[in-house]
């Protein structure tokens, strides 16, 4: 007997949930080097474009962090040490 639920939210199949992990940790990769504030009163001073500080850096951290490991669940060659459980 399986009393097992599906309780996902969204049913993607699972190569679709992958590739839009990768693009959404792309686009925050790329939202790092933008500014994101118009102000120089925010702590950090993030109004310049290009060079990323402050609370940009942790975001373009989890980025490069998130890119990898959907990466390495696409099976990706080089990164298979990312995931030794498989994806």
């Amino acid at each position: 007997m399986n009393t097992m639920t599906d309780t996902r939210l969204l049913k993607l199949p699972a190569p679709a949930a992958r590739y839009g992990t990768l693009a959404g940790a792309l686009i925050a990769f790329a939202g790092t080097f933008l500014s994101w504030t118009y102000t120089e009163e925010f702590p950090g001073n993030l109004t310049v474009n290009g060079y990323p500080g402050g609370l940009q850096l942790i975001t373009l951290t989890g980025a490069l962090l998130t890119a990898l490991l959907a990466l390495a669940a696409l099976h990706t060659p080089g990164l298979r040490w990312l995931t030794p459980g498989g994806p």
